[in-house]
């Protein structure tokens, strides 16, 4: 079952095949009619998916690695491929060496740790700014996992802050260095080879007193000596994508093609207009907010902003103008940052790309309140999940429902908590009563643990919004070009329109873990059957549409209204409900 799942991705490029017949087979392929929607529809459309999320990227990987591309001889990209040839050729002695490169790190990380050890002075400002500095400097030479959530921070706040290891975040805002002020150059350009532009902030803890100087100093000693602790990769594919992220973009967009990743991009955009205009519907005519509340969150949605799958880098002339050479042989794990980071760096400082954060290879999406921006991933775009070519059914429940999730970040608790936004009672309510909803979910095989309802508040949010916005869009969409083409086989031509929405919503939701895989407490989002039981169960269209009986699982009294929007049943493709 898992082999028919993935491989959809070796269709794409080996065969020409139909992506909707294709889909149509795998969500039959992965669901359980057996099982009774309304008891429990996690079941019912993922019943029979044995699912592994690392497959899925290798799968993907290995075809895009393998796939003969001319243009790429005698470039950057193909040494990165000759890389992988070398590792195929006997893997486990290939990736167990990598453990054993060294090329002078030891001797530089002891050396430095010995100095912390030696208590220098961190009251003397040159003292501690040069240890500052070397510190840094180790652990984005030797490809610290520190830097990891740096391209995440740049989404957040349009900046890159240099990791602070094992101390609260919130510390970089208190002192800093920023790079704007041109004495700090040089102190950068050690860090990361070379300065970035001053055009846009790198913010570097700077803390005034000696003790948190010291704690600093310290934490950086002990980052620096784990970077010695190098990972030993399960596969060639997965040590590629780590150790050359963004020649592996490259590859992949290549790999995908620019004519499809046009494409994507096209319907994307009129799909996100239709997805926010629905959003701006609900709110304008709901009634269960005031009006303040309400005019605060339309002037939100207006500044939200979609870049597109097409990253200016993978151009080309972009690409191989800043990312034409690459050492693919030499401490490649170490130098992840140096030879993926820094060339991405210089491109901004350039001003030929605007953006640092470039498609990355999991199946993820991310949003910024700041920025107002929503990112979306490749996997999101390739057809399982996404086709241009899929009628509104599955664009809107797939990656509309993504996408609307993103969007629901942009208004979820998370701005009155960043400040951003004073709540009143009728926007609060909304926010206590998915509190409430979801107080009691338990994982069924091991009922102590249970998720944190005020910890995950934002993510259940998002779900409910994601899914709502979705399917109005769709029937916007819909309501005058009617239902053109749909996925078709044995059991899906006995479900309606609506039935089929909500079947691949929870399908794709199947990239969550469920109770076995979750990481209970303190996973930001609840497991798989809560997420879609919670996005579902308390609104009233899903209940229609599967004709759920009042008290069943999935029609919850008290499920959270989130602006009041009545939703009708649809019954105008067939009687043949599942009962």
């Amino acid at each position: 079952m898992l082999k028919i799942f993935f491989a959809v991705f070796l269709s794409t490029v080996l065969a020409k095949y139909d992506p909707l017949q294709e889909k149509a087979r795998i969500m039959e392929s992965i669901m359980d009619p057996n099982v009774k929607p309304c008891d429990d529809f996690w079941s019912f459309a993922n019943g029979r998916l044995k699912y592994d999320l690392t497959r899925f990227y290798l799968t993907q990987a290995r075809s895009a690695l393998s796939r003969y591309n001319p243009k790429h001889e005698g470039t950057s990209l193909g040494s990165v491929k000759d890389q992988y040839k070398k590792c195929l050729k006997n893997p486990p002695q290939f990736l167990g060496n990598l453990q054993t490169e060294d090329g002078g790190q030891r001797a530089a990380v002891e050396a430095f740790i010995q100095r912390v050890r030696d208590g220098p002075n961190v009251t003397h400002e040159g003292t501690f700014t040069l240890l500052l500095q070397e510190g840094y400097k180790l652990l984005y030479q030797y490809g610290s996992r520190d830097f990891q959530g740096i391209i995440e921070t740049w989404v957040i706040i349009d900046g890159i802050v240099l990791p602070y290891p094992t101390t609260p975040p919130i510390a970089w805002q208190q002192s800093v260095l920023n790079s704007s002020d041109p004495t700090h150059r040089p102190f950068l350009s050690e860090v990361f080879g070379e300065a970035p532009s001053s055009k846009w902030p790198v913010y570097i803890p700077y803390p005034s007193d000696a003790k948190t100087r010291n704690s600093l100093i310290n934490d950086l000693s002990i980052a620096a000596w784990d970077t010695l602790r190098i990972p030993l990769y399960e596969s060639c594919e997965m040590y590629i994508v780590n150790a050359f992220s963004i020649y592996y973009a490259k590859i992949l967009a290549d790999y995908l093609g620019s004519e499809y990743l046009s494409a994507v991009d096209k319907q994307l955009e009129s799909d996100l207009v239709e997805l926010l205009k629905s959003a701006e519907t609900a709110l304008r005519y709901g009634n269960a907010l005031s009006q303040n509340m309400t005019d605060i969150l339309l002037d939100r949605l207006k500044g939200n902003k979609f870049p597109r799958i097409s990253h200016p880098i993978f151009s080309d002339e972009l690409f191989y103008k800043f990312l034409g050479h690459v050492d693919a042989t030499n401490l490649t794990v170490q130098r992840r940052w140096l030879n993926n980071l820094t060339p991405l760096m210089r491109a901004m400082g350039d001003r030929e790309v605007v953006d640092l954060r470039v498609p990355e290879p999991d199946f993820n999406a991310a949003h910024s309140r700041k920025t107002q921006r929503t990112f979306v991933n490749f996997p999101i775009v390739t057809p399982t999940t996404f086709d241009p070519s899929y009628p509104p059914i599955l664009r809107f429940s797939g990656l509309g429902a993504a996408a609307g999730h993103e969007f629901g970040h942009d208004l979820d608790e998370g701005l009155e908590t960043d400040g951003i936004v004073e709540f009143d009672s009728t926007y609060r309510q909304v926010f206590d009563c998915i509190y409430n909803y979801y107080k009691d979910q338990c994982n069924p095989e091991q009922p102590w643990l249970c998720i944190d309802p005020k910890h995950d508040v934002n993510e259940a949010f998002a779900d409910s919004f994601g899914v709502q916005m979705a399917y109005l869009a769709y029937k916007r969409s819909t309501a005058t070009s009617g239902i053109v083409k749909r996925p078709s086989g044995t059991v899906l031509d006995g479900l309606t329109n609506d039935q089929l929405f909500f079947l691949n919503f929870a399908q794709v939701l199947a990239v969550a873990p469920n109770w076995a895989r979750h990481n209970t407490p303190s996973d930001l989002h609840p497991p798989g059957p809560t997420r879609v039981w919670g996005a579902l169960s308390g609104f009233p269209a899903f209940a229609n549409a599967f004709n759920c009986p009042v008290g069943s699982n999935y029609r919850q009294p008290g499920g959270c209204s989130l602006y009041n929007i009545d939703l009708l049943p649809e019954y105008n493709i067939t009687d043949n409900l599942m009962h």
